[in-house]
């Protein structure tokens, strides 16, 4: 039940009498707690899909160094060999292009290996790969950046350390895509007990009230998983003065 009393007073101030009106919120407690339980249900199936996704991108990885990379790394060596044997310059020159078709296609399946599943995370911890990712990153798109730490790296569990990667890797993304930034500067610290990860470039900025789909899906998406961290994720943008993504997850749970 729910209560709303109003009091009457006298010329002096004094409470002469109330009007009370009482009311059956049965009904609502009840949608607010279906609607209570409905949210805990999809962020339960959100996290769930998103580990499934995680897995299935640590499969694919594996397959691609064990299968792939070990079959172009053995056509490498059959050509070193035959560029050996062959006298004919012609034939040689071809083979050299053909070493060289080969050579990038063995970058390019270590570049998306490193995407779907960056060993640096598994085996180095999560600084280092954010390390790897921005230098990659600045080296792939000639942008100056710097990567700022002032703290020790948390004792995140892995589905944490690879959130806040994905929610890491997908800034710089849509920084490469739409921003056409030339700094990025990039700091990690820890204040009250919270991990923050702050995302900074100098590119065109956007409006974050019209902006496209795509992108806001995206931003939707990185503030999915924030939200699995109990953590927050906000973008502060405006036209023409760059774009400030700022991450915050809290440590003090882990002490």
């Amino acid at each position: 039940m729910e209560t709303h009393a109003v009091p009457f007073r006298d010329a002096d101030g004094k409470i002469v009498s109330l009007l009370a009106v009482t009311r059956d919120i049965t009904d609502r407690k009840s949608a607010e707690a279906k609607i209570a339980q409905y949210t805990s249900q999809l962020k339960e199936l959100t996290q769930h899909l998103q580990h499934v996704r995680e897995e299935e991108r640590a499969a694919l990885s594996r397959e691609l160094h064990d299968e792939l990379g070990q079959q172009l790394t053995a056509i490498k060596m059959d050509l070193s060999w035959l560029n050996k044997k062959i006298n004919t310059e012609e034939l040689r020159s071809k083979l050299q292009e053909t070493m060289h078709l080969t050579l990038d296609a063995v970058s390019t399946v270590r570049r998306i290996n490193s995407e779907l599943r960056p060993s640096l995370l598994d085996n180095l911890g999560l600084f280092a790969a954010l390390e790897h990712q921005v230098n990659e990153f600045s080296k792939r798109y000639k942008v100056s950046c710097s990567f700022q730490v002032a703290i020790d790296e948390p004792k995140f569990d892995q589905h944490y350390n690879i959130a806040i990667f994905r929610i890491f890797q997908e800034t710089l993304n849509n920084i490469a895509k739409h921003a056409e930034a030339s700094e990025v500067k990039v700091e990690i610290k820890e204040e009250d007990g919270n991990f923050h990860l702050i995302i900074e470039d100098n590119g065109i900025g956007f409006n974050p009230n019209g902006e496209s789909k795509a992108r806001s899906f995206g931003i939707l998406g990185m503030t999915e998983r924030a939200m699995m961290m109990d953590g927050t994720l906000t973008v502060r943008s405006d036209p023409g003065k760059g774009t400030t993504l700022h991450l915050i997850v809290p440590t003090i749970s882990l002490q």
